[in-house]
């Protein structure tokens, strides 16, 4: 697959995981092991509700989390 971009579709077939566990939006880049990915994120994120709602951020856990979602990582 080296070479290869993949998007949400393919990447929902690879990877079990659904909304709002799917951490990875498009694949840009597999070179062999290693991947570049995109998470889109917004404010709506169901994890800013809750998170210091004052100060909206991203958990540290969510912005780790994806870098361990690919098969094999």
């Amino acid at each position: 697959m080296d070479g290869a971009t993949l998007d949400v579709e393919m990447v929902m077939r690879m990877l079990p995981h659904r909304y709002p566990f799917l951490m990875v939006d498009r694949v840009t880049r597999i070179a062999g092991n290693q991947i570049t990915a995109l998470k889109n994120v917004t404010v709506n994120e169901p994890y800013f509700a809750g998170h210091f709602p004052a100060i909206r951020s991203c958990p540290g856990c969510c912005s780790s989390r994806p870098s361990r979602r690919w098969p094999g990582s």
